[in-house]
């Protein structure tokens, strides 16, 4: 029980890999507070104990502003911090419309940014506090027609080395960077396409939304407190090859 008495709160947490954190967290001992737009998808992750779903757009600073303020009435701190919100429609950097383009950053960085603005403040008085956004294989290493996906995620690099400069030691921030998972975004892709990745990786599997939830809950832990700042691919040693 490595979060007895913590609170965390997961944006994106209505499906997938926010989703499983929660209930990961959850299951650790947390008192875990989940943000999303789809609200059918809230009650299904709130059916877990220890769970409380807020409906929040993270692109919008007034619901960010509001979903803090309502975490803290009601559990008084804000412990850790997971942003896993998302959007994106793949495509290459000369097919991708403006309101395409703005609206993946919107989500993925002005999204942790928000959060962060909100959030970082009471970490700060309780003089401790961890950010793991969830960044991708992605960040790191090219794909083709992933133009807007690749520049918000690579961003989310930056962003934690920033906060970890910043306002560090009291706060730690690491991203964490999955390659593919099976998650319901991906369970739509063609059996050959699921086959090609699971074939990429070194551990010949695509990963699982438990994967990412484990690692999520070791850089929240204790047990990372030598970690800031930095960023741990889980992509089944896709990136080595």
């Amino acid at each position: 029980m490595r979060f007895q008495d913590q609170v965390m709160v997961i944006s994106g947490g209505g499906s997938g890999i926010g989703q499983q954190i929660a209930w990961e967290l959850a299951d650790e001992g947390a008192t875990v507070v989940v943000a999303d737009i789809q609200r059918e998808g809230l009650q299904a992750t709130e059916s877990r104990s220890g769970v409380h779903s807020l409906f929040c757009d993270v692109r919008e600073d007034e619901s960010v502003h509001d979903l803090v303020k309502d975490t803290m009435a009601q559990f008084g701190r804000i412990d850790g911090l997971v942003h896993s919100a998302y959007w994106t429609n793949p495509k290459p950097l000369l097919e991708t419309e403006p309101h395409e383009f703005q609206k993946t950053q919107d989500v993925i960085l002005k999204g942790a940014y928000l959060l962060a603005r909100h959030i970082l403040p009471i970490m700060l008085q309780q003089g401790r506090g961890v950010i793991v956004p969830i960044a991708s294989v992605h960040s790191v290493l090219g794909f083709r027609d992933f133009f807007s996906y690749q520049v918000a995620k690579a961003g989310l690099l930056g962003y934690v080395r920033s906060i970890a400069v910043d306002y560090g030691p009291s706060v730690r921030a690491v991203a964490l960077a999955p390659g593919a998972i099976d998650t319901p975004a991906l369970q739509d892709t063609a059996e050959e396409v699921r086959a090609t990745l699971a074939e990429g990786a070194l551990v010949k599997r695509i990963g699982t939304a438990h994967d990412v939830a484990r690692a999520a809950a070791f850089l929240l832990s204790d047990d990372s407190s030598f970690m800031t700042g930095t960023l741990m691919l889980l992509d089944g040693g896709w990136s080595v090859l």
